[in-house]
Parts: C-alpha cells; sequence; structure tokens
C-alpha cells in the first residue's frame, strides 16, 4: 500500500514502465487516513488553555504530521465526554472506522474521546479493536489489539471517568 512516484517518462512510456524498476524505489508509503476530534463540556473549557479548542487542535495538527497521518476532516463537539460515545457525530465516526473509510481517531488526550461513566461506555473500544484502528492521543498511540493498547486505553479510560465522578462531587458538595 504505497503510492509510486515515476518520472516524467512513467506517465507515457510504456517500455519504461514495464522495465525499469528503477523508478518505484523512491515509493512513498501511504498516510493513514484519520479523524480528528476537539471535544469540550462547558463553553468556559471551549476558551481555556488547558483542555481549549485551539490548544486540541494544534495537539491533533502535531500528532498528524508527526505520525504522517491523513487528517480528513476534524470534528469538533460541545458534550460531556459521558455522553460522546453515543452522540450522533461519534456514531458517524465509528461507521468510517467500520467501512475502513478511515483507519483511526486523532485527539488531544484519550479524555476527550469519552470519559466511561458506566461499563457500556467501553462498548466504543470495540469498534477500535474489531477494525484495527488506532486512537492517538497526543504523543501516544493506542492499538487494542494489542495488549498493552487495551490495556492502557481501558486504564485510562478508567481514570477519566473516575476524574469525572471527583469533578461532579466537588460540585455538589459546594
Amino acid at each position: 500500500s504505497s503510492i509510486p512516484r515515476h518520472c516524467w517518462c512513467c506517465t507515457t512510456s510504456f517500455f519504461c514502465r514495464m522495465f525499469s524498476a528503477a523508478h518505484q524505489i523512491d515509493a512513498l508509503p501511504a498516510r493513514i487516513p484519520v479523524v480528528g476530534i476537539v471535544r469540550v463540556s462547558t463553553e468556559m473549557q471551549a476558551s481555556e488553555t488547558r483542555a481549549g479548542l485551539a490548544r486540541q487542535r494544534e495537539v491533533i495538527r502535531l500528532a498528524v504530521a508527526a505520525k504522517g497521518l491523513h487528517c480528513v476532516e476534524v470534528v469538533e463537539l460541545h458534550i460531556s465526554g459521558t455522553v460522546a460515545v453515543g452522540h450522533p457525530e461519534m456514531l458517524r465516526i465509528y461507521s468510517k472506522i467500520l467501512s475502513g473509510e478511515v483507519k483511526g481517531v486523532v485527539v488531544s488526550d484519550l479524555d476527550r474521546l469519552f470519559r466511561p461513566s458506566e461499563p457500556s461506555s467501553y462498548a466504543a473500544l470495540q469498534v477500535f479493536q474489531d477494525m484495527g484502528a488506532k486512537i492517538y492521543a497526543g504523543d501516544t498511540e493506542y492499538d487494542l489489539r494489542t495488549p498493552n493498547g487495551l490495556l492502557h486505553s481501558s486504564i485510562r479510560g478508567a481514570i477519566a471517568g473516575y476524574e469525572l465522578c471527583l469533578i461532579k462531587e466537588r460540585m455538589e458538595g459546594g
């Protein structure tokens, strides 16, 4: 799965294409198609530097460049991470993964993808595992077909869900 670059004569010369393998030595690897996802829960969060939209977009841009990915689109969500898994835009992204149109997602941090508040929230990870799609979170790459990728994404998801519970407790406590 590479895109060969040829010299100018290969576009017109059948002989050159057939007998000169030298022109395909410098083949470029195909870039992996991904969808970028930026997500905030509140408008205040959207402008904050910690998880703000601009910072998330920059992290995604850097990850795409560093990994040699092809970002086909960036989806912006203004929803809680607890409902992100079932959001229509996320369902559309899962559909693109299932069809093979994209091979993963890029987020600034795994908690931008989801914050599981119940065990069923982890079902979204099954799509990535079944299709061999990867989650690129900043400089971390999660391949859920590997034991390490599955373990680390599950633990990070659980921590993100736990953090949300603590935030809610503090807010309710006054």
